[in-house]
């Protein structure tokens, strides 16, 4: 491995990650004099990006980062509200999930991440484009060294005090530190670009369409063009092969609303899937480190928060690594709690509107999002189906594998309580809520049976 390392490659704080929130993190500590900030970003910002659509509260955001008024002149495609077919098969006027007034914006995202990247260079951050994160250690003292990838496949080691996660879903360096993620679901997107015609002109709107695998959306992008994403579950998408052009236009076609309403749309590009699953980081950060953005908490797109929640949470963040490298770091835990509580907020929005939809009941997809928790946590097992072929049938909230795991720590005596503590130590990554699903529908399918199945009121 041939490694590079030069003199100047010292800085205050790296940041892995060079999308809305890593960004944003950049030109907040560049705001302190003395500051030195480095973006290392794997792509070249000119790649498909999805995330077409901005919510009105983002405007402050943009005006503490002082970009306000560029954004307005590079982002001029006003969308002043949403339509849904939710809980019914006609469309109805749709606020966004989380922010109830003013208008938002549909993006061209690859513009608006470039804007970001370049304010930032443009105030003296140094931006390595092209460049993959491999890494990071720490040295002695406080320092870090983040081994990184170039362009040119030679390698670079790259020395700061204080390191910075901003690599979307995949949370890459604070999968590498040991923190754990709890991920609540595996929603995928699958979406594709088209090119209206010339004599057509969408409404400037974002369209959402339930349908009994999931929903699909429309939103129209700057340049004519409008962005048309399928979401569902990844299993569901690999079992009806989704990411098949032909497959994805035929499901397309069976969706009226949707459908007419690009008609006439030109496809050139195949479907692209995206993760677009809700998951929450329990360690936030640590000693000299830290995660922002969807590596700290990622939103269903549904509530149309993720850039601002991005973009937020990367300014909080940089502040939180001001106060580690100019004092104790005693702001971390309050990062934390932040984090926490508002991801809890945001599960129980998210659960309030999924329910909203009632047509498909018996849909996986659906089952997956409404199955309510109806056990009392005091239950306590009375007998245990041993059998080896107990767990095979028809699973909604674990694969068959954890399923096998689950009712093997099951023992007779034992409360539903303890069982969850049990296997949440084993598997830290499943939210509790998921396990308790798992033990009901255990119960629910005769794998385990009790006293007396108490219900919750």
């Amino acid at each position: 491995m041939r490694v590079s390392s030069y003199q100047d490659d010292h800085f205050d704080v790296v940041i892995i990650g060079g999308g809305p929130s890593g960004t944003a993190a950049g030109i907040t500590l560049l705001k302190r004099d003395g500051i030195s900030v480095a973006v290392v970003e794997q792509s070249d910002y000119t790649s498909f990006r999805i995330g077409e659509s901005l919510s009105p509260g983002i405007r402050p955001l943009l005006e503490y980062l002082d970009i306000w008024e560029q954004f307005k002149q590079e982002q001029s495609l006003e969308s002043f509200g949403s339509q849904a077919a939710w809980g019914s098969d006609s469309l109805q006027g749709l606020d966004y999930m989380f922010t109830l007034h003013g208008p938002g914006w549909s993006l061209d995202r690859r513009r608006f991440d470039r804007m970001l990247a370049e304010s930032f260079r443009q105030r003296g951050g140094t931006l390595f484009t092209k460049t993959r994160f491999i890494r990071c250690e720490q040295i002695s003292g406080n320092d870090w060294a983040v081994y990184v990838k170039n362009p040119d496949k030679t390698f670079r080691i790259i020395h700061c005090q204080y390191l910075m996660d901003a690599t979307g879903r995949r949370g890459t360096l604070a999968k590498q530190l040991g923190a754990t993620r709890q991920i609540h679901d595996h929603l995928v997107g699958v979406g594709r670009v088209g090119q209206l015609p010339e004599s057509t002109c969408l409404e400037s709107c974002i369209q959402v369409e339930a349908c009994e695998y999931g929903w699909w959306y429309t939103a129209p992008i700057p340049g004519n063009r409008v962005s048309v994403v399928l979401m569902s579950d990844a299993d569901i998408v690999n079992r009806m092969k989704a990411a098949q052009s032909k497959q994805w236009n035929r499901l397309l076609n069976g969706l009226e609303m949707t459908s007419n309403r690009i008609s006439g749309v030109t496809f050139v590009d195949t479907p692209k899937v995206f993760s677009s699953f809700s998951s929450c980081l329990q360690q936030v950060g640590g000693k000299n480190w830290g995660a922002v953005g969807d590596a700290v908490a990622s939103h269903d797109p549904l509530s149309s928060t993720g850039i601002p929640h991005a973009i937020g949470s990367g300014v909080h963040g940089a502040i939180v690594a001001l106060s580690a490298l100019l004092s104790n770091g005693g702001l971390l835990e309050s990062f934390k709690k932040s984090i926490h509580e508002d991801f809890y907020q945001y599960l129980q929005t998210h659960w309030k509107y999924y329910q909203r939809e009632t047509r498909w009941t018996d849909s996986l997809f659906w089952k997956r999002r409404c199955t309510p928790i109806s056990i009392d946590p005091h239950t306590v097992i009375k007998n245990v189906e041993c059998s080896t072929e107990a767990t095979y049938f028809d699973s909604t909230h674990l694969s068959n594998h954890l399923y096998e795991q689950l009712l093997g720590i099951c023992q007779e005596g034992e409360s539903i309580h303890n069982i969850v503590n049990k296997f949440s130590d084993i598997h830290p990554q499943l939210p509790d809520q998921k396990i308790i699903l798992g033990i009901q529908e255990l119960m629910f399918s005769n794998h385990i049976k009790t006293d007396n199945f108490n219900m919750l009121e």
